[in-house]
């Protein structure tokens, strides 16, 4: 099932329902599905074409936010100015970034896999939150095979530069009926570490290639991969009294 949340606190199928008190989310684009790769693809390639280029360092300093209209303009600046229109290239981005996602057979890590089936087995509800448009991520989502545990789809296509804000992970607790405190969030970035931990989550941290610079200090553990986790020890850190 996939949301569209607004201003609205989302609502859930019955069958969404889980026997357990505890949940784990986690982002769509930013945390399972290379997102921020995709983003630096398209984006290099279309300022190539612009004459400007992109390396990972730039993207990394201006391009981590979720919605390219809040760091296209501060990018180009930094880059001496650019031909063209800054809307356009929003737009060319946007749509370059869903159709990167959609092309690749998509796949998840082998142990995020194990996790979710352990998770899931256990009764433990599993949400992702994602920024596309409900459409677009359910397609993410079905084509990364997360039906196949049960978790659900949450799209924010209209927040704003603090996506994933505290907020929209308190928004999804409440509409899978979970306290706070019963939520742990896994994050790829910074920005989603902080608004999880703000929202009083657990959370652990596996940055990738464009984040790992990041200081992720209060998170409850940070892995530079999730081949690193012991699939049992995470659990438990996640969902601590889930066999109690």
């Amino acid at each position: 099932m996939t949301t569209d949340v607004q201003d609205e606190t989302p609502s859930t199928k019955s069958e969404d329902v889980r026997t357990s008190n505890y949940a784990i989310f986690f982002e769509l684009e930013g945390f399972a599905g290379n997102g921020r790769g995709a983003t630096f693809n398209v984006l290099k390639s279309l300022l190539q074409e612009r004459g400007s280029k992109l390396d990972v360092g730039l993207f990394s300093r201006y391009c981590l936010d979720a919605f390219p209209e809040n760091y296209l303009a501060e990018l180009l600046d930094s880059l001496g100015g650019s031909k063209g229109s800054v809307d356009k290239l929003v737009e060319d981005v946007k749509s370059g970034v869903v159709m990167e996602l959609s092309s690749k057979s998509a796949k998840l890590d082998a142990t995020f896999k194990k996790l979710l089936a352990a998770a899931h087995e256990k009764g433990v509800a599993l949400a992702t939150l994602s920024s596309l448009p409900e459409e677009k991520a359910q397609a993410l989502a079905d084509s990364l095979g997360l039906s196949e545990y049960g978790v659900t789809v949450f799209s924010f296509p209209d927040a704003n530069h603090h996506f994933p804000g505290a907020d929209g992970w308190l928004k999804v607790a409440k509409a899978v009926g979970k306290t706070s405190f019963h939520c742990a969030v896994l994050a790829a970035s910074q920005a989603a570490a902080k608004s999880a931990l703000s929202a009083g989550m657990c959370c652990a941290v596996v940055p990738d290639e464009y984040t790992s610079f990041q200081d992720f200090s209060g998170v409850n553990a940070v892995y530079d991969s999730l081949g690193d986790a012991d699939i049992d020890e995470l659990l438990t850190m996640l969902c601590p009294h889930l066999d109690a």
